[in-house]
């Protein structure tokens, strides 16, 4: 029998289905965020979404880059990544920690668009 004891092996039975519709669910997520930065004035991606990861940087350059993922991180409740790649900074996203909701994304892309405003 696969799975703990304590279980009785229900976990084990359950997590491949419950792995794929939260897997499901943050792409979706992530391909909305993508479709909110391709509709933003001084945002764009850099890359198609990939799974569950979104990549998009501020039209202003590095610097409005950097600064808009300082004032995302600076929520205390969020933590985006801050990259660079072939000299360009961008911001990395990735939808995939398993309690993220919707409403988490929201509060994501509400911090995002002021960000943006203010990296300007």
């Amino acid at each position: 029998m696969v799975g703990t004891p304590s279980c009785g092996g229900c976990c084990a039975a359950t997590a491949p289905a419950a792995f794929a519709t939260t897997s499901s669910e943050h792409i979706a997520l992530a391909q909305e965020l993508g479709r909110r930065v391709d509709e933003h004035p001084t945002l764009e991606r850099i890359a198609p979404v990939s799974f569950a990861l979104m990549c998009f940087r501020h039209v202003e350059g590095d610097a409005a880059t950097d600064a808009l993922a300082e004032a995302i991180n600076a929520t205390g409740t969020l933590y985006v990544i801050s990259s660079q790649i072939d000299g360009t900074r961008f911001v990395r996203i990735s939808v995939g920690q398993t309690h993220t909701t919707h409403m988490d994304v929201e509060r994501l892309w509400s911090a995002i668009s002021a960000g943006a405003r203010g990296a300007s």
